[in-house]
């Protein structure tokens, strides 16, 4: 049995996703979109989620799903509680999806963009509120590997991907 890998850059809006097997140089990325994510509509958004993530499985024979790690941002002016709620919701559902049937593991940011960005710190001269970690996983993606996304929420999944595939993250 070959190992897939579902990797996920999970977020309250949009979700990037990339699908690929150390065997292959075949990959699959993209968006999952939740609708309108309020506490009103969460039970609906993870239900579908939750189906989601039953639909990747069947379609692409996943063995391992690689979830990057949840990041809290310290600073109480940038936390944003909704969004990391959120979050935690959503990994929620997939180890909950996975519990028995697939290996599942987190990514520590800072590994999966030292080995995909070659940084895994901001330098000194770039401001802080910038959206420098986006913009360069999108350039990477294009100069180092030809992959062309949309979003950078794709360019960031594929370097999860990256980084789950080389086998340090126990895949």
């Amino acid at each position: 049995m070959s190992i897939v890998v579902l990797s996920l850059d999970i977020a309250i809006g949009k979700t990037g996703w990339a699908v690929g097997s150390p065997s292959s140089n075949r990959f699959r990325w993209g968006i999952y979109e939740t609708n309108n994510w309020c506490k009103a509509t969460a039970d609906r958004e993870l239900r579908r989620f939750k189906e989601w993530v039953a639909h990747m499985h069947v379609v692409h024979n996943i063995t391992h799903v690689a979830i990057e790690e949840i990041f809290v941002n310290a600073n109480p002016k940038a936390f944003n509680f909704s969004g990391t709620q959120a979050q935690m919701q959503l990994q929620a559902i997939v180890l909950e999806y996975s519990f028995e049937k697939i290996k599942t593991f987190e990514v520590s940011i800072a590994h999966w963009r030292q080995r995909f960005l070659g940084l895994s710190r901001k330098p000194k001269d770039v401001e802080q509120k910038t959206d420098f970690w986006k913009h360069l996983a999108v350039k990477v993606c294009a100069q180092k590997h030809n992959i062309f996304v949309e979003h950078f929420d794709e360019a960031e999944a594929l370097g999860i991907l990256d980084f789950a595939q080389i086998g340090r993250a126990h895949v």
